[in-house]
């Protein structure tokens, strides 16, 4: 009975390593003028199981502020799955950036609004 807690605490620990703080800082400008573009809902999605067949799931939002920027910050996210970033104005998909690690700083993503 003892080697089967250790082995079930020992599988909790690992399946618990590769959740990890991940933050997203940047700022929204419009592809034509380049000026800040505020109000715009930006999204941090996951992968639920890694592959690009699955559903994602939102682990983290916020709005552009008035100087088109945007801080997520805090977000639990894995190590091992695929994350984007996805800006919407209303429901309305505006642009999507592709391939992000855990922490990102200094992105720039142009729309078209």
């Amino acid at each position: 009975m003892k080697q089967f807690t250790l082995l079930c605490c020992a599988l909790l620990l690992m399946a618990a390593c590769d959740k990890k703080k991940a933050s997203y800082k940047g700022t929204v400008k419009d592809q034509n003028t380049g000026a800040a573009v505020p109000q715009l809902l930006v999204t941090v999605h996951q992968s639920k199981t890694g592959d690009n067949t699955s559903t994602d799931i939102i682990v983290g939002q916020c709005y552009t502020n008035k100087n088109g920027e945007f801080l997520i910050d805090h977000t639990v996210g894995s190590k091992s799955m695929k994350k984007w970033l996805t800006v919407y104005e209303g429901s309305k998909k505006l642009a999507e950036k592709d391939d992000l690690g855990l922490n990102e700083s200094g992105l720039v993503i142009e729309v078209i609004p």
